[in-house]
């Protein structure tokens, strides 16, 4: 099975938003609609979103996910604590405000649309809960070619 970065992040959305994962207010289907023509056996029964929600039971979880990591004394799961460090995580690894803050003090025109009230710099550096950890200054730049016959 292919696994992708969507599956991923859609994974995470999830486990955070446990309690209201699905919104009947914008679909007329509800957990328990069968994904036709997607069969969960030989037996013609359908995959539903409840049945196809959790990705642990497929064989294989994401970093963050592991359920079994966060364990109260008493052996339960600690659903509190596991939320919190799953946040903890994403702040660490893709909070960027003070590196995005730098890059954007390196540019000319670092693409600021009319009528978005942005922070200056010095009040972004100052937000950023990093602001002692040593300066970023490096800038990706990315060129991608695709040719493709029709």
């Amino acid at each position: 099975m292919v696994r992708s970065n969507m599956d991923r992040m859609i994974a995470i959305w999830q486990a955070l938003h446990d309690e209201s994962w699905f919104d009947p207010g914008r679909t007329v289907d509800t957990p328990s609609t069968h994904l036709r023509p997607f069969h969960k056996d030989e037996g013609g029964t359908y995959w539903d979103s409840n049945a196809a929600r959790e990705v642990t039971p497929h064989g294989y979880t994401y970093p963050m996910l592991e359920k079994w990591l966060h364990r109260k004394p008493d052996g339960t799961y600690d659903k509190v604590g596991h939320l919190k460090a799953i946040n903890e995580t994403l702040t660490a690894v893709y909070n960027s405000s003070r590196s995005a803050a730098e890059k954007a003090d390196l540019t000319a025109d670092p693409g600021q649309t009319e009528g978005l009230k942005l922070m200056s710099l010095s009040a972004m550096l100052k937000a950023a809960p990093d602001r002692d950890a040593p300066l970023d200054r490096t800038v990706d730049d990315y060129i991608v070619n695709i040719i493709y016959e029709r």
